[in-house]
């Protein structure tokens, strides 16, 4: 059998490293790793701003970035316990302006990165 792109020529090609450099995605590897991951992860720029980052008027209710990143990589973390997928869909809950709880879908693809090797990007359902 012939390979199918034999004579494919790629014209143009957005890396993960671009996108982190852009800001699209964020690196979240070393909170990560401490979390449990061996593996990359960054987390989208819409994930971030709309979850991670709380609300100024939750920071006296004890919220920050590093403690809702670490409920979203131990929330991950254990739903690939239950099963492992390519992709991957978990459960978050987080308290939000109005001090509500809200339970938030993410996703998780599990992939590869720009030289091969094997990350994880964590975005809201509907990205791709």
């Amino acid at each position: 059998m012939e390979p199918m792109f034999d004579d494919f020529d790629v014209i143009y090609c957005y890396t993960r490293k671009q996108a982190i450099e852009d800001g699209i995605l964020i690196d979240v590897t070393f909170t990560a790793q401490e979390a449990g991951f061996n593996w990359s992860v960054a987390i989208t720029s819409a994930v971030w701003h709309r979850y991670i980052v709380p609300d100024e008027r939750l920071l006296n209710h004890g919220q920050c970035e590093h403690g809702r990143l670490w409920d979203v990589l131990v929330s991950l973390l254990y739903a690939a316990s239950q099963k492992s997928n390519t992709v991957m869909y978990f459960k978050v809950s987080f308290l939000m302006a109005s001090t509500h709880r809200q339970i938030v879908t993410l996703k998780a693809v599990a992939g590869f990165g720009d030289s091969g090797e094997p990350v994880i990007t964590i975005m809201l359902p509907d990205e791709d």
